[in-house]
């Protein structure tokens, strides 16, 4: 959500690193979702289906999210609320919930100020886990890869360059 971030310096590497390599690269920025002057969300309709579209077009998705008070930015929350709906991302069979999304694989990219090592042992990972479990497999994405980049606040300029060429 934040201009200039790391979360956005990410996704501009990953973007011109990889759309030479695959015919098609979308870019959707939560940010233009935020009415910045009455810090209102702004999707409506037409958002949620361009979304639901470009999910199922897409082969590999990729999130790239800060991990704020061990969750994703509300406005993304609300995003995945109204664009993955039963019928369309989910449904149940024999009780039992059934993705619906044929995406082959995801990756999430976290970055957070806090230590990895911290979010991972301490707090046991609660982003990811809802993430990977209570979304991406819950909608049928099986293979979920994840990156994390702790510490972020306190990184150097040289650190976060190597972080980025590792994308």
């Amino acid at each position: 959500p934040n201009e200039n971030s790391f979360c956005e310096a990410i996704a501009l590497r990953y973007i011109k690193k990889y759309q030479k390599n695959f015919q098609n690269v979308e870019f959707l920025e939560i940010k233009k979702f935020v009415d910045s002057q009455n810090k209102a969300f702004l999707i409506d309709d037409i958002a949620i289906k361009d979304f639901q579209k470009k999910l199922l077009n897409c082969d590999e998705l990729v999130i790239i999210t800060p991990n704020w008070w061990s969750a994703i930015p509300a406005i993304f929350k609300y995003l995945l609320e109204v664009s993955l709906t039963y019928d369309f991302a989910f449904t149940y069979k024999n009780n039992l919930p059934k993705g619906l999304l044929t995406i082959k694989k995801a990756k999430v990219i976290i970055t957070q100020d806090s230590p990895v090592w911290y979010t991972k042992w301490f707090l046991g990972d609660p982003l990811y886990k809802m993430l990977k479990k209570g979304v991406l497999e819950f909608c049928g994405i099986k293979n979920v890869e994840k990156i994390v980049f702790g510490s972020v606040r306190n990184s150097s300029m040289k650190q976060r360059t190597k972080w980025l060429e590792g994308i």
